[in-house]
């Protein structure tokens, strides 16, 4: 079999693999890091979404309702890319 018949497009999905399945899968160690594989340019486009779209909480949440109300799956998942992508500069670091 080829390695193109063993594969397939992400296809609007993120897909989430263990960096050390032994460590994560066998000795289920929760410092193990994984990595994720996101459709190509879905980071950029989730912080446009996620920095363009406006307020999230407080007095104007009920104002975002239409907006969300509005985003396609791709949309979602571009948002979770970028979103999670974020954690690192947030004092995660990348093992």
């Amino acid at each position: 079999m080829t390695e193109a018949a063993r594969t397939e497009p992400i296809a609007g999905r993120i897909i989430e693999v263990p960096e050390d399945e032994v460590q994560s899968e066998v000795l289920r160690n929760p410092r193990s890091g994984f990595i994720a594989y996101v459709p190509v340019g879905s980071v950029k486009r989730g912080e446009n979404l996620v920095t363009t779209t406006g307020a999230r909480k407080g007095s104007s949440a009920p104002l975002m309702q239409a907006v969300v109300a509005n985003l396609t799956g791709d949309d979602l998942v571009a948002i979770a890319a970028y979103v999670t992508s974020t954690r690192l500069s947030q004092g995660f670091t990348r093992r």
